[in-house]
């Protein structure tokens, strides 16, 4: 199988099928080594016993008390024992079948070579009615000692088919039982993986559908609890509603920035037309169309310098390099450009600005946010109002605020007032000179400088907006740090 699932499968059955054939296999051993361990000792002690009755009389050559014992206890516990001297010479079998002949078992080999004690387990074929059949049996081996010296060996030989049989049993128990937990170990793996891996192939098909639609669409992939798999599904479907976020505004911003740039386009279309049109020259509406027509390529050269610009900052949000600047220099520059404007509509400027407020940031950026917060605060104040710009230190923050007695905005717009091109009043924005991506531009400079800014309004009593950016730290504070 090509798939993960498939794969994952396969794994888990051959791990599983490990795991019960080296369970069944020591199950087995121990049951046997149990068995054969206490089939072994039981055996020692009776031939030993032999052995320590039989030596006496062996070293009489009493032959016949000899057969008579073994013949006994032979007949008692369904067994054979044979008597053989120091040689292997068989001198006595309960059977009356080896008499005289010599034994070459190895158990017997290793007992005359001074072993205590030895056994081994021989197969043996047998005729019956039903043909030949095979039955094991245990030889165990024991010396005869007669006054320090050893003068024989007694083997006692005795079936145990009966451990062999119930071992085949055990075995082939334990066989059907590995095939039914086999065949559930597959059920098992099946279930485990499709539960394991389903957010996985949902996820696939996911991307795939992304890929070839070309479309982002929000996907809900469940996977419960805080494993890896979970992870990857949460953090995906926050990617997809992040990508389906950015594909909106991305549309949005498209729609909109086509809008205004469409607009200045056709009205100097129209414009031109009718300078075109017209069957005779008037030089004083001819003037009259042509300021119109540059006042319209003003607005579109500002509209595009502030893409422009907002394109840079998106780029250069993590690759600029900061340096020390004196905010309240910053805000003294672009206050003296402003004034000009502001008398043009006999607006009064407050300024309240602490000289000594160090920040880390991009000077140029700096002076663009201030540009536009206090270029927006005259526009949207009539005439004879004022702005008050005010901008001191607090704990580890410049406090940088606009204030004016404007316009207002009303509360339904605040929370979209720093989207691009977003205008509470479309009409009056554009008669102020407005193209709605001054406070984008605002809030970008803020972000890229790890700012806050905030905005409190109230309709036809005036804005402030409140901007806060970390002080950078000075070489006199690190020294006042230090002497501390």
């Amino acid at each position: 199988m090509a798939s993960i699932k498939g794969r994952f499968i396969v794994i888990y059955m051959v791990i599983m099928t490990v795991l019960l054939a080296f369970f069944n296999v020591s199950i087995i051993n121990l049951v046997e080594r149990s068995l054969v361990n206490r089939r072994v000792n039981e055996l020692r002690v009776e031939v030993e016993t032999a052995a320590a009755t039989i030596a006496p009389e062996f070293a009489l050559y009493d032959a016949q008390d000899i057969y008579d014992y073994i013949c006994l206890v032979s007949e008692n516990n369904n067994a054979r024992i044979l008597v053989a001297d120091a040689n292997g010479i068989v001198q006595a079998d309960a059977f009356s079948q080896v008499n005289a002949t010599k034994l070459w078992f190895t158990e017997v080999e290793d007992v005359l070579s001074g072993s205590e004690f030895s056994y081994g387990f021989h197969e043996h074929v047998i005729e019956g009615k039903d043909g030949e059949q095979s039955q094991w049996l245990i030889y165990c081996v024991a010396p005869m000692i007669y006054d320090g010296s050893r003068i024989g060996v007694v083997l006692y030989s005795q079936s145990v088919q009966d451990v062999v049989d119930m071992l085949a049993l055990i075995s082939k128990n334990m066989r059907i039982n590995s095939i039914g937990v086999g065949i559930l170990v597959i059920l098992m793996s099946f279930f485990v993986a499709s539960y394991t891996l389903n957010p996985v192939e949902e996820l696939t098909d996911s991307i795939e559908a992304m890929s070839l639609e070309r479309v982002v669409h929000p996907v809900a992939i469940e996977a419960g609890g805080h494993s890896e798999i979970a992870r990857l599904a949460a953090a995906f479907n926050g990617m997809t509603r992040k990508m389906e976020a950015t594909d909106r505004a991305r549309n949005e911003f498209v729609s909109n920035a086509s809008h205004e740039l469409k607009t200045p386009l056709t009205s100097m279309k129209v414009l031109t037309q009718s300078l075109l049109q017209s069957e005779h020259f008037d030089e004083e509406l001819t003037r009259e169309f042509l300021g119109d027509i540059d006042h319209e390529i003003d607005r579109l050269t500002l509209l595009v310098s502030d893409l422009l610009l907002l394109t840079r900052i998106d780029k250069q949000d993590s690759t600029v390099t900061f340096e020390q600047v004196n905010l309240g220099d910053v805000m003294e520059r672009a206050l003296r450009n402003l004034v000009p404007l502001a008398k043009t509509k006999d607006i009064i400027m407050e300024a309240d600005i602490n000289a000594e407020c160090v920040v880390s940031g991009d000077d140029m950026r700096l002076f663009q946010m201030v540009t536009n917060l206090t270029d927006n605060a005259i526009k949207y104040t009539p005439e004879g109002g004022t702005v008050h710009v005010y901008l001191d230190m607090q704990d580890d923050e410049a406090i940088l605020r606009v204030k004016d007695s404007g316009i207002g905005i009303p509360a339904d717009a605040l929370e979209h007032i720093f989207d691009r091109f977003y205008r509470v009043d479309r009409a009056r924005a554009r008669d102020a000179g407005g193209n709605g991506l001054g406070l984008s531009i605002v809030y970008q400079i803020i972000q890229m400088h790890q700012g806050t800014i905030d905005v409190q309004s109230v309709e036809n009593a005036g804005t402030t907006f409140t901007v806060r950016l970390p002080l950078a730290i000075t070489e006199q504070v690190q020294q006042q740090e230090a002497q501390e």
